[in-house]
């Protein structure tokens, strides 16, 4: 059990966050708010404390993703800025080119992590930085094209059977075939 004053909460990546101070480490640590279990009221005030960063959405984000090698990535994405923000939510941030296209800027993101984002956006991409994307991009590309090709056939117009839920040991999609 954790003893925690509460800094902030936020969302990211479809899932939300409490930004804390830990009252028995004196530090600050970030929570997965569905993995809380209960919450209990200390009974006294707490003062504020000054955050670790001044954004506290960037600070979670580099907590959330770990000891992975963090790069700035700039991808030009042909779909509307508004339809790529829907997706991408706090990891990233999207500037009009025109009705039909827009520049997706993620900072301090893992490569790996970026690909599975520009995967799930669903549009065509160009990688404008780093190059490195580039292979990332073709590696996962590979794996999930013999996925593709081992499975079984594909129909027209009909399901294969299976469908996907959340999982609510693990907040993520559960496939039932």
């Amino acid at each position: 059990m954790r003893r925690a004053a509460a800094g902030w909460s936020l969302a990211l990546g479809g899932r939300w966050y409490l930004l804390a101070r830990d009252v028995d480490r004196d530090d600050w640590r970030t929570f997965r708010v569905d993995r809380v279990q209960a919450v209990t009221g200390g009974g006294r005030r707490f003062r504020p404390r000054e955050l670790p960063d001044a954004d506290a959405a960037a600070y979670v984000r580099r907590g959330v993703a770990g000891g992975a090698s963090r790069h700035r990535v700039v991808v030009r994405v042909r779909a509307p800025a508004s339809q790529v923000g829907r997706v991408i939510g706090g990891w990233g941030r999207t500037e009009v080119i025109d009705a039909d296209s827009c520049l997706l800027r993620m900072d301090d993101v893992a490569l790996d992590w970026a690909t599975m984002l520009l995967g799930v956006v669903g549009a065509p991409f160009t990688v404008v930085d780093p190059p490195e994307l580039v292979d990332q991009v073709r590696v996962i590309a590979e794996v999930l094209a013999r996925a593709a090709a081992a499975g079984p056939p594909a129909t027209t117009g009909t399901s294969r059977g299976g469908s996907v839920t959340e999982d609510p040991r693990s907040g993520g999609p559960r496939g039932n075939h």
